[in-house]
């Protein structure tokens, strides 16, 4: 699904926090089946695993993947910008994120999601501790069926299974169940016009010049999109950068 989500649509902003993977835990058996050990794990692995748009990353990667194929690009030149990239980000941005820590300070910078992570479970902590209390005091109510929580995981899950199915037996079946997750979620809130107005690009040219027009031209017209808006946004970090020495506070973005 996240290869689908990348390739129809592009890659939505969003935030997936690991609570929501740990109340799923919860929710399939919890302390009772894993153990303290197994909830532990269950904790760690949510803190990177589930955190923010972590399960886009492989869909990204196989599509880079793919580009390179088409395109006959050398492995090793593949294999070499990996390396450039992650040296870039931990060098490159961890000295930018040292900087910004020492010379702003943590309690300074907007956005301070790497200093005050409590938040990160705090729809799970809530509800642990609100069963740890009815626990302690005796008014737990007694297993009577499902929670309305437990519900709607099955009905998503459901409903998400029939859609892929459908999917997979009529090739012509147009509702895709990445819609049916994502499209009542605040994933999507920021990307409603883009993702019409791919949709829409996508729509006509298939109807137009068909699969081979969208392979062989609108591909390589995506692609140029696509590394145009690195160079931009490179462009405009390197010019945050230096209003940022300058003493400028408020720079263009909402994140900064």
């Amino acid at each position: 699904m996240p290869g689908s989500l990348r390739a129809e649509c592009g890659l939505p902003n969003g935030c997936f926090t690991p609570y929501n993977a740990m109340l799923f835990i919860g929710l399939i058996g919890g302390m009772g089946l894993f153990g303290a050990d197994g909830m532990l794990l269950c904790s760690i692995m949510s803190g990177f695993l589930t955190l923010s748009v972590f399960f886009f990353i492989p869909g990204a990667q196989m599509e880079l993947i793919e580009y390179g194929r088409r395109y006959r690009i050398v492995p090793r030149h593949l294999v070499v910008t990996a390396v450039i990239g992650a040296l870039g980000g931990l060098f490159i941005g961890g000295w930018v994120f040292l900087s910004n820590s020492y010379s702003i300070g943590g309690e300074n910078i907007r956005y301070q999601w790497s200093y005050n992570q409590d938040w990160l479970y705090g729809t799970y902590k809530i509800q642990l501790a609100t069963a740890d209390s009815q626990l302690a005091s005796g008014t737990a109510a007694a297993a009577g069926g499902l929670e309305p929580s437990t519900w709607a995981y099955v009905y998503g899950g459901t409903i998400t299974v029939v859609l892929a199915v459908l999917r997979q037996v009529f090739s012509g079946f147009w509702f895709h169940p990445i819609g049916f997750i994502l499209g009542s979620s605040h994933m999507l809130e920021c990307v409603w016009g883009s993702v019409m107005a791919a949709w829409a690009i996508r729509f006509v040219v298939l109807k137009l010049g068909g699969a081979a027009t969208v392979r062989n031209k609108l591909m390589p017209f995506c692609v140029g999109m696509l590394l145009g808006v690195v160079a931009v946004a490179i462009f405009f970090n390197v010019i945050a950068a230096i209003l940022r020495s300058q003493g400028v506070e408020r720079i263009y973005g909402v994140l900064t």
